[in-house]
């Protein structure tokens, strides 16, 4: 029998035609599905209302209870799933929502009595959810890293992935490979600054956390990682001693191979999106002022690349357009239509 749990969601669902559904301006934040030919998007704002469909179009509206937010999407056979956290009674609890059928209902997460439990990172495999990795702790700076397997309409028992030893361990990515093994990587720090670890599980027992990036003593932060071939292709930003500037490693199944540093001055944020045959890595830079996107085959070779000049700090959603180019989009509030900048793809050498 499945456990109750220790707060209801309350939320208010309602299915919207016509015009796209009204969200007040205040902080809204756009959530892309990695899957790029979904066009799936949830839009949130900080008032704790939601939108979730496809971009500019109508969509389910959900109002969420203080406290939570959405920071996570993935595609299912079917339907979808929000992940974030709700924070209540001096807790922060893992909050999921799922669509299936066209009926939404919050989805109870992995029990866990931890006092902070959060950055849910859903495992997808053969478009059905396989599991959850997440962070848990009693306190911010020493959080563990954590996983259970789905299994049926409940779940398996959690697994401590890796457990805090030096400092603080953020930024959880994750993905489930060609194989079915489940792939995380996060930023921990190793007594002296942040290096990106990376853990693999294959047939249900993990490997022990190992660090991706060579050693060295500047900050290593906010990794992305995303399925490719048979293996995996991340990256993560890198302090040179003056600005933030991009990494990447591919993964073959076995062990990376790390590339040199590219990317402009203050380049930071790198989140994947893909299809059958490219990964897009978007990323912000800060001189010159802009976001770009590479593309890159599953090989990890880099095909080509758009900028759009922006000041804008708000992460936009990518929408590929006809005659060589692609859109940035950013949410707006109620019917109005997004802003929006248009780049054409360069090819690189």
């Amino acid at each position: 029998m499945s456990r109750a749990p220790w707060w209801r969601l309350g939320m208010v669902l309602c299915l919207l035609g016509g015009g796209a559904a009204e969200l007040p301006a205040a902080g809204l934040v756009a959530v892309q599905a990695e899957a790029l030919d979904s066009g799936l998007v949830l839009v949130t704002n900080s008032g704790g209302a939601a939108r979730i469909g496809r971009f500019g179009a109508a969509g389910r509206q959900l109002t969420l209870p203080r406290g939570a937010e959405l920071d996570a999407l993935v595609v299912l056979e079917g339907g979808w799933l929000a992940a974030g956290g709700v924070v209540a009674g001096g807790r922060r609890e893992l909050l999921l929502v799922r669509e299936r059928g066209g009926e939404v209902a919050e989805l109870e997460p992995p029990a866990g009595t931890a006092r902070l439990r959060g950055s849910a990172v859903p495992l997808v495999e053969d478009g059905e959810l396989a599991g959850l990795a997440w962070l848990e702790g009693a306190d911010p700076e020493a959080l563990s890293v954590v996983a259970a397997e789905r299994v049926g309409d409940g779940w398996g028992p959690a697994a401590t992935v890796s457990r805090p030893e030096t400092g603080s361990q953020v930024a959880l990515a994750g993905t489930v490979l060609a194989d079915g093994g489940w792939l995380l990587l996060w930023a921990g720090v190793d007594g002296e600054d942040d290096e990106i670890t990376w853990c693999l599980r294959r047939g249900g027992g993990w490997t022990v956390p190992r660090r991706l990036n060579e050693e060295n003593s500047v900050p290593d932060i906010t990794p992305a990682v995303t399925a490719a071939g048979p293996g995996a292709l991340a990256s993560w930003s890198w302090f040179d001693g003056s600005d933030y500037r991009l990494r990447a490693a591919r993964f073959d199944g076995r062990v990376w191979r790390t590339d040199p540093a590219f990317g402009e001055r203050g380049s930071l944020f790198p989140g994947y999106l893909r299809d059958e045959a490219e990964r897009w890595l978007l990323y912000q830079t800060v001189e010159p002022a802009s976001w770009t996107v590479l593309a890159f085959d599953a090989a990890g070779r880099a095909l080509r690349r758009a900028v759009a000049a922006t000041y804008r700090d708000a992460r936009p959603v990518l929408q590929p357009a006809d005659y060589g180019r692609v859109l940035f989009l950013w949410p707006a509030a109620g019917e109005a239509a997004p802003e929006r900048a248009e780049a054409t793809w360069e090819p690189l050498p």
